[in-house]
């Protein structure tokens, strides 16, 4: 059994020196300017709950080094505060997991051209980030696995098999 404290210090100690990526290169598309604003000038560590619960569905927004940046906060909200993000871990674990985890959601043409970007997002990610990474789908597995089996995909078996994969190619 993880311990909750420890992945909470290992995210922490990841992540705290990762760069901001600057007030033009955190969010992209038409929601970017809006996802800018929002952000600009902020860092993970203080995101308040609320703020984050607020904007869980952006994370789809951020532009690759925005998500490396800014997904500590997240992670870090949900296992600190379940009862207060609602339906920040789909999101977060949606876009956690690689898209061949979806069979039959998505067209193989879709399957292909998100796994590109999934790859060059992943890419960005320092061997200690997705360590932390990897400790909190292990943790949220044990904690939450029950609640979000979202529709018997097995999304944090998924996700934590890309991630491990990666840890070891690196």
């Amino acid at each position: 059994m993880t311990d909750k404290q420890d992945v909470i210090l290992k995210i922490e100690s990841a992540f705290a020196d990762t760069p901001y990526p600057g007030d033009d290169r955190i969010g992209w598309s038409h929601e970017a300017e809006s996802i800018r604003e929002l952000f600009q000038g902020m860092h993970w560590r203080t995101l308040p709950v609320s703020f984050i619960y607020e904007h869980r569905v952006d994370l789809m927004y951020f532009t690759d080094d925005g998500f490396r940046f800014f997904l500590p906060a997240f992670m870090l909200a949900l296992l600190n505060h379940p009862d207060d993000v609602d339906r920040l871990s789909l999101n977060l674990l949606l876009r956690l997991c690689p898209p061949n985890a979806f069979p039959g959601q998505l067209s193989p043409d879709s399957i292909r051209s998100l796994s590109e970007k999934f790859l060059i997002r992943a890419s960005v990610f320092t061997h200690e980030e997705i360590a932390a990474i990897i400790a909190f789908l292990e943790l949220y597995e044990q904690l939450f696995a029950d609640e979000h089996q979202v529709s018997g995909l097995g999304l944090p078996e998924s996700a934590i098999l890309f991630w491990k994969t990666r840890l070891h190619s690196n």
